[in-house]
């Protein structure tokens, strides 16, 4: 379904389905709800949620809060989708959860948070090797937020992060 909003600050939601939402300007809120959309926020200070599938969204210009699965103001991982967002010109803020993702945060100084709560697991019982891509990061300027609640042990080792937050420069 094709999801165009107009010039000024608009609320999009899509559908079950595999959606296109494009809002060119506005400070905008858009939900892709369910379904593998692609999301466009155009210019302006937008937060954007993928839902449920794997998304691409694309923050173009504009300080934007991009959230790859389910989340809300505090986003909650709910998926194991790979999501891919794009930060795009301006001070961003991308969310990965769990799953594959990508993320590319554009110029500006961007936030690339990681939330996992619930560690992807295979089969067999053992972490999933998959992992969290960043495509641009820039030491200078941007910024790693890790929020997490999680804990693995194999018998040798044990993993666990609890609301850690990181700065470079």
């Amino acid at each position: 379904m094709l999801i165009h909003g107009g010039p000024s600050d608009n609320s999009l939601l899509g559908s079950d389905g595999d959606d296109l939402l494009i809002d060119p300007t506005g400070n905008d809120w858009i939900d892709g709800a369910r379904g593998n959309d692609s999301i466009s926020s155009g210019n302006g200070n937008d937060r954007v949620f993928g839902g449920e599938g794997n998304d691409h969204i694309f923050g173009e210009a504009g300080n934007d809060y991009l959230y790859g699965d389910n989340g809300r103001e505090r986003p909650p991982v709910a998926g194991q989708d790979n999501d891919k967002l794009y930060g795009g010109p301006g001070d961003d803020v991308l969310f990965a959860s769990d799953g594959r993702d990508q993320l590319t945060g554009g110029d500006g100084q961007d936030t690339f948070v990681f939330q996992s709560h619930n560690p992807v697991r295979d089969p067999a019982g053992w972490p999933d090797p998959g992992y969290t891509v960043i495509l641009d990061f820039d030491p200078n300027e941007d910024t790693f937020a890790f929020d997490a609640a999680g804990y693995y042990s194999d018998g040798t080792s044990a993993n666990f992060v609890s609301h850690a937050s990181s700065r470079s420069g």
